[in-house]
């Protein structure tokens, strides 16, 4: 974790969140923009390796910048940072590639601390959120049968421990020894069979099915 944006208008929440990530990544170079325009100027020279977004700038929503990552740099770590805990706001972020959701009234310390488990694959999600997700997962009628009794094959399941740790295609295949094409097609049919479309939902999927611990 060598560079990180801060996309951000607010400039004491642009400094606490600085802070954090410097404390999370000793030495990161660290780039902010107030709104979209900003943010677009910046990915046009470079993506970095994480992204802290708000969803709610001057002149759009954040999703718009998230969708944008995920499109052209799927490594960078897309984190949105925000106040909002709602499912109008979370759902939206996570389904356009959003890697963790995290509170910004959240303690510094402990911002640093869930940025820092990006390293070891561990999606960065305020308790909070968590609670949101697995409480979503869990109240699901038809949907919880297929998380709980699974409906994946082994293979599929080998593949969803993998990605839930925030791992790419080609780290997936190479973790497991087969191609990208029959990745790619395994996570298809995971994400279909299980209704999610994005690595922090699977996260939290994998969680509630017990294959990993988040």
């Amino acid at each position: 974790m060598n560079s990180g944006y801060i996309i951000e208008d607010h400039s004491l929440a642009q400094q606490w969140l600085a802070d954090a990530l410097e404390d999370a990544f000793p030495g990161m170079n660290i780039s902010v923009a107030a709104t979209i325009e900003e943010a677009n100027i910046l990915l046009d020279r470079k993506f970095p390796d994480i992204a802290l977004v708000d969803l709610n700038l001057p002149d759009g929503s954040g999703i718009e910048i998230i969708s944008r990552i995920n499109l052209e740099s799927p490594k960078t770590a897309t984190i949105v940072a925000t106040i909002y805990d709602d499912d109008d706001h979370l759902f939206p972020a996570l389904r356009v590639g959003a890697s963790g959701y995290i509170l910004k009234e959240q303690r510094k310390e402990d911002i640093s601390r869930l940025l820092q488990g990006i390293v070891n694959g561990e999606p960065p999600l305020s308790p909070a959120i968590s609670h949101r997700l697995l409480n979503y997962f869990s109240s699901m009628d038809a949907p919880v049968q297929v998380v709980r009794n699974h409906g994946l094959t082994k293979r599929e399941i080998e593949v969803l421990s993998v990605i839930a740790q925030g791992h790419s295609l080609n780290e997936v295949s190479s973790i497991l020894e087969v191609s990208r094409n029959t990745t790619a097609t395994h996570v298809k049919n995971i994400y279909s069979k299980l209704n999610i479309t994005s690595r922090a939902e699977a996260a939290l999927a994998a969680s509630a099915m017990g294959i990993i611990d988040v």
